[in-house]
């Protein structure tokens, strides 16, 4: 199975007592995606994602927000976002404009 984030070879984890597979699924990429990823990416991307959606949902109780993937920051190779890797933002929902803006570091 490969990562739906970085598209390596997900590890498989393997019972120490038997060397039996005991998992080969790895972890879910949400907020991120929709799919699994490998052990790297939870650790460096999906887990920050989901603090810092934590964190502003807990500032924020009446807002609606979203971790996305910016197609236009990803060319211009943007690295600064709130993820902290590569061209994932953090979108938030303006319903009178019936719309997602991307938030960037200052304005959280």
């Amino acid at each position: 199975m490969k990562c739906c984030l970085c598209g390596k070879e997900i590890e498989k984890l393997t019972s120490p007592k038997t060397g039996e597979i005991v998992w080969d699924q790895g972890n879910s990429a949400w907020p991120l995606a929709d799919g699994r990823c490998c052990k790297i990416c939870d650790e460096t991307k999906v887990i920050p994602a989901r603090y810092e959606m934590g964190q502003l949902k807990e500032k924020n109780p009446d807002k609606k927000f979203r971790v996305a993937y910016c197609e236009e920051f990803a060319l211009r190779g943007y690295t600064g976002d709130i993820v902290g890797h590569g061209a994932w933002v953090i979108q938030q929902w303006l319903p009178a404009e019936e719309e997602w803006i991307c938030l960037h570091d200052e304005e959280v």
